[in-house]
């Protein structure tokens, strides 16, 4: 029971980990994005 439990808190931690990266790709592919418009403006 024990080791079940432990199993779950670590997938939610990876799944966490996950999308916080993900977010922070994302924010670093907008601002890219967006200094490259400037420039092209």
């Amino acid at each position: 029971m024990a080791k079940k439990n432990y199993d779950k808190r670590m997938k939610d931690r990876r799944r966490r980990k996950l999308a916080k990266d993900k977010q922070k790709r994302d924010a670093i592919f907008a601002r890219m994005y967006l200094s490259m418009r400037m420039m092209g403006r």
